[in-house]
């Protein structure tokens, strides 16, 4: 999901960026239409059309509030022109009075409703890429709500400090280029001090789904709820992911079913170990990088309180023959 806190990031601080020149001008021509102000800006400055149909709430003083409904950004690069960004309700609370006097940003944001479409452009980069300047080649359909709230002296301290949570689901995942259960086989062969298994060279039907909720604290999101379903097999886990550069950290279980054998050559200790989600694996990320190895902490950990509960258990035993005999 680092994709989708990633984009969350750039498109954040940019339309802050945005929204502060539109707030001061605002406070001076009070008569504009925010809608065409709004759509003109990203129009002139990106490769997008911004859609906004409903008519857009603002107040200025003290604070400024904004509310946007059907909020709709256009891929002007795709023929024809494709939605790529749809948000049902944007809302937006930013103290106009601390900013002007004290120069510091107080924000509330919501994203509700949102319906985001990664999908190839001809430059071969996905749309989700192109707009972030980043090479995720994830395409699907992300959707969910985002809430965020922070403050600082600038864009960037207070990007450091948003609070908030996110529910985010997305469908009809791909990631071009990258196989996954070969990812977690070669994670598990690490651990078993076995060769790694060989690519399969026959096309897969490895589209995914995700579902990823949790709470935002010090723009870390604490992701305790993550399910990664694909075709024969179920991924659960839990981590971390920063807002600030993406990297993330989590220990995640894959459960392989036996229909998995009609798409990929599994050996039976392969299909043994996979079918019990008995191998933690630790997924770590940064600048673009991606790991898969066991995860040995957790492996670790689970050892130890396996022995202490068999220890545990031969003392009640002997407490309770000291009992009775």
């Amino acid at each position: 999901m680092s994709v989708i806190i990633k984009g969350l990031k750039v498109f954040f601080a940019g339309f802050l960026s945005v929204l502060t020149v539109l707030l001061l001008c605002l406070l001076l021509i009070t008569s504009l239409d925010v809608r065409s102000l709004l759509t003109q800006t990203v129009g002139l400055i990106s490769d997008y059309d911004l859609q906004i149909d409903e008519p857009v709430y603002v107040d200025l003083f003290p604070d400024l509030k904004l509310q946007i409904n059907n909020l709709v950004l256009d891929d002007r690069i795709l023929t024809p022109p494709k939605n790529f960004i749809e948000i049902g309700d944007f809302s937006l609370n930013m103290s106009t009075k601390q900013l002007l006097f004290e120069g510091e940003y107080i924000v509330d944001m919501k994203f509700n409703d949102i319906d985001l479409n990664s999908q190839m452009r001809p430059d071969e980069k996905t749309t989700l890429d192109r707009l972030l300047n980043i090479n995720s080649n994830v395409t699907g359909r992300i959707s969910g709500q985002i809430i965020l709230n922070g403050h600082g002296e600038s864009i960037d301290s207070l990007m450091k400090s948003l609070k908030g949570s996110a529910n985010l689901k997305l469908n009809d995942g791909q990631w071009l280029g990258n196989d996954i259960w070969h990812q977690l086989r070669v994670a598990r062969s690490i651990y078993k001090r076995e060769d790694s298994p060989e690519k399969n060279i026959t096309k897969k039907n490895n589209m995914f789904s995700v579902e990823a909720i949790g709470a935002i604290n010090d723009s870390v999101f604490k992701n305790q709820v993550f399910v990664m379903k694909m075709p024969f097999t179920l991924i659960t886990g839990r981590g971390e992911l920063s807002l600030i550069d993406g990297s993330f950290d989590y220990s995640i279980r894959a459960t392989f079913d036996e229909g998995l054998n009609s798409i990929l050559d599994l050996s039976v200790d392969e299909l043994l170990d996979f079918s019990s989600a008995s191998i933690p694996i630790r997924v770590r990320g940064y600048d673009e990088s991606i790991s898969f190895r066991p995860d040995i902490e957790e492996i670790f950990r689970e050892e130890v309180e396996s022995t202490f509960d068999k220890q545990s258990d031969h003392i009640k035993e002997a407490i309770r023959k000291n009992l009775f005999n």
